[in-house]
């Protein structure tokens, strides 16, 4: 079934008005902020305060944003199913008898894998104890909710911006500022998707880890699919640069945030009193692989995206490597033991003597052979990423629904 239109825009879409836009567009951006702070509060409240339950402050957060995304699809998918027009039913997809949206589709099924993940969690702990890795099976379900209300707002908001590109074409520059409000905010959706994806890899991609090949083989694996198909989807100049500015930002903000406030753990054993929020980890550093590659966009882009991903994908993968190995150092030294980069950030409990803390992982790589094929091997998936980025940006231009 087509899920791209090429007939005259709906103008009711569209207001008269350069700055007004329908309401869910700004549900669908409170949603996805309101999942990635709430996650980065959850990982922080169980470094400091350890106790879990259904309804803390932070599971209330993100179960806000999953509200929000189910509101905002199930109304768009209520409306073009009872009282939408033809033309919006044509464009439309089946979902359980009803018409949707693509966008309202990954909204509601990410919603309903949130809110259906919160009781399985608290049966989980209830059962099990504490979790001790990131991706149990309840929270494996709730990262796949996440996830699908993210990829709802990036397409609600790519949607939304290529309808006004077209009514920005039929009608002159009159929607000009709305058209680049618009492209900023369907980047910034791109960054908080790219944010909750790092973090729920980030097993695999901490500093102890950047000097192994599967920090690089992951990395390469997820970052640049998402960020080099904003940069072919985006009008903006630099929308790869803006992505990560975003993506780095609501990390930062976090992570800076929460040490200012109180926090006493409350389960057993305290190994590291504390007193404050235990901060997560300081975000990569993006920004540097994403300006290379809007300069190599906006000055060297060929045609042949099967060349642009060999560019691309080399492109991303060396300045990745190189900054994430030196900086991982850093993050590790003593010099990164402080409020900027939480290099002394440590939970309640965990042992800040452990003999590994601030080194990296010696049983990660066996050797220097090991090291170089695994490293080839992430170069090829960051290619092999990178073009699918290509095709999913080049597809994502057409989506208006």
């Amino acid at each position: 079934m087509e899920l791209t239109y090429s007939q005259k825009v709906d103008r009711s879409i569209v207001s008269s008005s350069v700055w007004q836009m329908p309401w869910f567009i700004y549900s669908a951006l409170i949603a996805t902020t309101s999942i990635i702070t709430g996650l980065i509060w959850d990982i922080s409240w169980h470094l400091s305060i350890g106790r879990d339950g259904l309804f803390s402050p932070p599971h209330l957060l993100i179960y806000l944003g999953g509200l929000l995304a189910g509101i905002g699809g199930g109304y768009l998918m209520i409306k073009t199913t009872f009282f939408g027009t033809q033309q919006e039913k044509e464009k439309a997809v089946w979902f359980w008898g009803f018409r949707s949206p693509l966008s309202a589709l990954f909204l509601v099924w990410g919603a309903l894998a949130m809110l259906t993940s919160a009781p399985f969690d608290d049966w989980w702990h209830n059962a099990y104890g504490l979790d001790v890795e990131i991706l149990s099976p309840p929270h494996t379900l709730l990262a796949m909710g996440m996830i699908m209300v993210q990829l709802g707002s990036v397409i609600q908001l790519l949607s939304y911006q290529n309808t006004l590109k077209n009514y920005q074409a039929e009608n002159g520059l009159i929607a000009e500022k709305k058209v680049k409000l618009v492209q900023i905010m369907y980047v910034y959706t791109v960054g908080m998707l790219t944010a909750i994806i790092g973090t729920i890899l980030s097993e695999y991609l901490s500093p102890n880890h950047s000097h192994a090949s599967i920090f690089y083989i992951v990395g390469g694996a997820a970052y640049p699919l998402f960020l080099i198909s904003a940069g072919r989807a985006s009008g903006l100049k630099m929308p790869i640069t803006t992505a990560a500015l975003f993506y780095m930002a609501v990390q930062l903000f976090m992570i800076w945030l929460l040490p200012l406030f109180p926090a006493t753990p409350k389960l057993g054993p305290v190994v590291n009193p504390i007193t404050n929020y235990v901060p997560y980890e300081f975000p990569h550093l993006l920004i540097i692989p994403a300006v290379l590659l809007d300069l190599f966009r906006n000055k060297f882009e060929m045609k042949n995206d099967w060349l642009n991903a060999v560019c691309m994908g080399a492109i991303f993968f060396f300045s990745f490597l190189a900054t994430q190995w030196n900086f991982g150092a850093f993050l590790l030294s003593d010099y990164a033991k402080n409020w900027m980069f939480i290099g002394d950030a440590v939970a309640y409990n965990w042992n800040p003597d452990w003999k590994y803390r601030n080194e990296f992982y010696p049983w990660l790589e066996s050797g220097t052979a090991s090291l170089v094929k695994g490293l080839a091997w992430a170069l090829v998936i960051t290619m092999l990423s990178t073009r699918i980025g290509l095709w999913w940006g080049n597809w994502m231009k057409a989506v208006k629904r």
